[in-house]
């Protein structure tokens, strides 16, 4: 999966969610620290493109991979390209918990 700055947020997420459909990523104007959530009242809007939100201008070519840990994602994404960013796995009752415990999961195990 591939991040340009003109994808809208909204294209990432399904996208996202099509590969790992049990987890879900949402985009904060705020970084958050490690094993702490972020506020809903700070996500971006998903109608907003990548390009409108990220702090960090200069060009890159950014893939998110199965084998990086939510940590390494959520880190990487802040540092290569100024977004905030919290992945969110599916628990029972179709609640979805912000990854703050399991930040040293890969995406392939937080999915299963």
């Amino acid at each position: 999966m591939k991040i340009s700055d003109n994808r809208k947020i909204e294209e990432l997420q399904k996208e996202f969610s099509k590969t790992y459909p049990n987890l879900s990523i949402k985009f904060y104007k705020r970084a958050h620290k490690v094993s702490q959530g972020s506020k809903p009242a700070e996500e971006w809007s998903e109608g907003l493109t990548i390009g409108e939100i990220r702090s960090k201008k200069e060009a890159v070519d950014f893939q998110i991979k199965g084998e990086m840990t939510i940590g390494e994602l959520e880190s990487k994404m802040a540092e290569n390209m100024g977004l905030n960013v919290q992945v969110f796995r599916a628990s029972t009752n179709n609640v979805w918990l912000q990854s703050t415990t399991t930040d040293d999961w890969t995406l392939l195990k937080a999915n299963k």
